[in-house]
């Protein structure tokens, strides 16, 4: 019978647990996108709708980019893109920086496909 009894409490606390953790992911998620420069990810949106590069590729299967702002100014970012094919994968390096009203500039872009 003390089973019964402990059994609702488990799940109980399991729901709790498990509603407090996505919570706290979703708020992580939401603070490291909230600092990330729009253009990013419309270009990597852009390049998924490209039909010739996804023959390339091989189809898309996962992407990563990184950047790092140029000279300490807060305006301009070098970057670094790499949408992950099934074949091959395609890399979109360049240089932004921030108009007055808010949009992103991109500048010096380099591409490349490599055989994985």
């Amino acid at each position: 019978m003390l089973i019964y009894r402990i059994i609702p409490r488990i799940i109980k606390y399991l729901f709790i647990a498990l509603s407090f953790a996505f919570v706290i992911a979703y708020i992580g998620k939401w603070i490291m996108q909230s600092d990330t420069p729009d253009f990013l990810d419309k270009i990597v949106e852009n390049n998924k709708k490209d039909v010739k590069l996804m023959n390339q590729i091989g189809g898309y299967k996962t992407f990563q980019y990184s950047y790092q702002p140029i000279d300490s100014k807060e305006d301009s970012v070098s970057f670094e893109i790499i949408i992950y094919g099934y074949k091959k994968d395609f890399i979109y390096q360049g240089e932004s920086y921030q108009l007055e009203n808010g949009d992103w500039r991109i500048i010096n872009t380099r591409t490349d496909i490599k055989n994985k």
